[in-house]
């Protein structure tokens, strides 16, 4: 990834054609690693590529211009999101690539298809249900409703 990639289309696993180059600064707050539509549209990121966190000992990320962490011996390259103070629901994680293997201190999501998140301080989950077949189009922006506490069962693999 290049310093100037929109963190949106990297963390959507690049399903995302029309963000812009952002100027990221060394010390950039999370939320001026998105383009503009990212930060208006929100970011939709496939189940099979997150995980709720069970863990209590649950690493941080790291202050970095990459999207990624790396290093961590029981996971693959991952970024954790919903962790901030004023976050609710529980604490998720994007992996880089989907895997089927189990992850200590992780578990699959409850349901199948793509989520919305809006970009703040974090990604927070914005869709009470998820997309089956694929993210709304960047044409139009989604309505995005949040989620309560406890995620829904809902819908099955696009």
């Amino acid at each position: 990834m290049e310093d100037w990639d929109c963190w949106g289309e990297v963390l959507s696993g690049g399903r995302r054609t029309k963000c812009a180059k952002v100027p990221i600064k060394p010390g950039a707050a999370f939320r001026e690693r998105f383009c503009a539509d990212c930060r208006a549209r929100g970011v939709f990121v496939h189940s099979s590529r997150l995980r709720v966190v069970m863990c209590a000992n649950l690493p941080s990320n790291k202050h970095t211009n990459g999207v990624w962490n790396e290093g961590e011996e029981r996971w693959p390259p991952y970024r954790i999101i919903n962790q901030t103070v004023s976050s609710s629901g529980p604490k998720l994680v994007i992996l880089r690539d989907a895997t089927t293997a189990p992850l200590e201190g992780l578990a699959e999501m409850p349901q199948s298809g793509w989520l919305g998140f809006r970009v703040g301080r974090t990604l927070e989950p914005l869709a009470l249900q998820p997309f089956a077949q694929r993210p709304p189009s960047q044409s139009a922006a989604p309505t995005l409703i949040a989620l309560p506490m406890a995620f829904p069962v809902a819908a099955s693999d696009p």
